[in-house]
């Protein structure tokens, strides 16, 4: 069976699976979804919920607010989270490429899921699960996310 096989399959039998679609109420916009692919890594959405709603207070999500934060100023608002180090700049770096689309999520859909991936895995802090979440949920490019979950069902 090939992953598209397997894909159609369980969509047939599950059905739609909106789990992270805008508008929902742990992921209210695409960039909270961003940021929220940022800061659980290495951690559990538990850690991850007090860094989201102290970065909504500030910032609203708006990339333009993110982007005048300071890797001083966003730690305090990351630090439950953990690797925060890692993880302040990788959310400045984002809205800073974001803003050279001129934060139109739009524009950015419209570009080849490849070209996105490459400029996303540029972003120190994403890696290959983190840049396909983010191609996935918020970019609207269908991809295969290798990550735990997959790696045990095709153990």
């Amino acid at each position: 069976m090939t992953i598209e096989e397997l894909y159609r399959e369980m969509a047939q039998e599950m059905g739609p699976q909106p789990w992270l679609k805008p508008g929902t109420p742990w992921a209210e916009t695409p960039v909270e979804i961003m940021l929220g692919a940022i800061l659980v890594q290495n951690t559990n959405w538990r850690n991850v919920e007090p860094s989201l709603l102290n970065l909504k207070r500030v910032t609203g999500f708006d990339p333009a607010k993110l982007r005048q934060l300071t890797p001083t100023t966003i730690t305090p608002l990351i630090k439950s989270s953990g690797f925060y180090n890692r993880k302040g700049p990788a959310i400045l770096d984002l809205a800073n490429w974001l803003g050279q689309a001129d934060d139109d999520l739009s524009r950015l859909k419209q570009r080849a899921g490849a070209s996105l991936r490459q400029d996303l895995m540029a972003i120190t802090g994403i890696g290959n699960e983190t840049a396909d979440y983010i191609l996935m949920y918020t970019l609207d490019h269908g991809t295969f996310m290798v990550d735990t979950y997959a790696r045990r069902l095709f153990g």
